[in-house]
């Protein structure tokens, strides 16, 4: 269990209403090919637009599961 996980399963437990949203963002558990740092974030959308956009996309889902 990685820390990720780790902390899923604290939220998922105290999420007894089911009203809080989680977004994972981190690498996959694969090999990462070699690169600069921008060019891997970029590719696995760690990069910060990339997680602006997953964190804004998951706001206004919940937005909308609200109305």
């Amino acid at each position: 269990m990685d820390f990720g996980d780790a902390v899923e399963e604290v939220i998922n437990d105290a999420n007894a209403n089911n009203n809080i949203k989680l977004k994972k963002f981190g690498y996959p558990d694969e090999f990462v090919k070699h690169g600069s740092v921008s060019e891997i974030e970029k590719k696995y959308e760690l990069d910060a637009e990339s997680i602006a956009r997953g964190v804004e996309k998951t706001f206004f889902e919940v937005l909308e599961n609200i109305k």
